[in-house]
């Protein structure tokens, strides 16, 4: 019996593609949440195996389903876990089958499906859904095989196209339009809110392009004072930030917290002290962390993520070729791997268990 007929990869999600920013951050999940869905989830018995994908511009569930299932349950699931009316939730959400999903995954794990088109910092995030469903204990033979060729395939985007020059990452971004604004950015007062992942890097960056006046706060000051010594920067206790604001001529938020961080009366007190002087507010987080009605303070100037999508892609075209070359590479590797699953799926040795070497080095993206 063949493998199409024993089960069925499907991937149910919204992304930048299909949802502007203020329905993506409504549609974020939190950790806890996540959790939840998982469980969810696997209560279903048609379901045999779930990744979930949660990132600021994405919410995708990867599956591994019996054909009979009503492919509805996956999203009803989703609904549930998020309190939310399967109507309000439907028209955003894309469902694609079987052959479809290891393309799209391969797409997504090498950056070329990003809102950065090349960004580095999605493969990271594969792999770390990935571990976290592996702690669920909903991967199995199957997503484990996918998910590991996404990584190959990731490396091989990355290794023989142009894809990713320049290191593409929204830290890297937020800093370019730092160099836009100020030109130099030696003597520009910075403030990063939050130490995680993209905080650390935006300050890793900010640092390459020769910023040197930095301030880091974060929920946590221990954290804070960590990156703070490791950048030479200084460390500011979080309750204290508000007052500060109009020290800096930028602020930079990249936080988890699920709502606003920075409201618009703290900006407004902040400008009364620097009436003069602009202020470029950069809003990293999903859901935003700095509310929009800032923007329409007098010399305030507000980016969010979506802002810096555009600014990033302003040079596609250059790179468009190359796109066009990973793209079709990775359709005829996720074609190759589909077709060599299905035609193996019956043999003494399957392809899921990982212990054929032949398997393995047929199925192998070079």
């Amino acid at each position: 019996m063949k493998i199409k007929e024993n089960y069925s990869l499907l991937m149910f999600g919204c992304s930048h593609n299909s949802a502007p920013l203020h329905i993506r951050e409504s549609f974020s999940i939190s950790n806890e949440t996540e959790s939840s869905l998982y469980n969810n989830l696997l209560l279903n018995k048609n379901i045999l195996e779930v990744l979930i994908l949660n990132t600021c511009n994405r919410i995708e569930i990867y599956a591994v389903v019996n054909p009979l299932i009503n492919k509805e349950d996956i999203i009803e699931a989703y609904c549930h876990t998020q309190k939310k009316a399967k109507e309000d939730c439907i028209s955003y959400f894309s469902i694609i089958q079987d052959e479809q999903v290891i393309r799209h995954l391969f797409e997504v794990a090498s950056g070329i499906d990003s809102q950065l088109i090349g960004e580095t910092e999605i493969l990271g995030q594969v792999k770390l859904s990935y571990q976290k469903a592996q702690k669920h204990g909903a991967i199995g033979k199957v997503l484990n095989r996918i998910i590991q060729k996404s990584f190959q395939a990731a490396k091989w985007a990355r290794t023989n196209t142009g894809i990713s020059k320049g290191q593409i990452s929204i830290g890297s971004i937020a800093c370019d339009l730092g160099l836009r604004i100020f030109g130099d950015l030696s003597s520009t007062r910075i403030l990063i809110i939050g130490s995680g992942e993209i905080g650390e890097k935006t300050i890793h960056a900010l640092k390459l392009r020769g910023a040197k006046d930095l301030a880091i706060t974060n929920r946590t000051y221990e954290h804070a004072c960590v990156l703070a010594q490791q950048f030479s920067a200084i460390a500011i206790p979080y309750e204290e930030f508000p007052e500060k604001i109009n020290l800096f001529d930028i602020v930079i938020c990249s936080t988890s917290a699920p709502n606003v961080i920075l409201c618009s009366e703290v900006a407004k007190k902040a400008m009364a002290l620097r009436p003069e002087l602009p202020l470029f507010l950069i809003d990293l987080s999903l859901p935003r962390n700095i509310c929009s009605k800032t923007a329409e303070i007098s010399n305030i100037y507000l980016y969010n993520i979506d802002d810096l999508a555009k600014m990033a892609n302003e040079n596609l075209k250059a790179r468009q070729s190359e796109v066009d070359i990973c793209r079709a590479t990775l359709a005829h590797k996720a074609q190759q791997i589909w077709t060599h699953f299905k035609d193996n799926y019956d043999k003494h040795e399957p392809i899921f268990s990982g212990q054929s070497t032949e398997a393995i080095e047929l199925l192998k993206i070079d």
